[in-house]
């Protein structure tokens, strides 16, 4: 049971890391100063 559970942290952990690349990539040349306000720890 603990294999699973650690699987699905990784993946987890995995799909935060992604989202917020993929948030960082899309926010961050362009309106990085639009990002400002919402609190998801990208410092903009």
């Amino acid at each position: 049971m603990t294999r699973t559970r650690q699987r699905t942290a990784v993946r987890r952990i995995t799909l935060h890391h992604a989202a917020r690349r993929a948030a960082l990539a899309s926010g961050w040349g362009r309106r990085h100063r639009t990002a400002t306000h919402r609190p998801n720890g990208v410092r903009a």
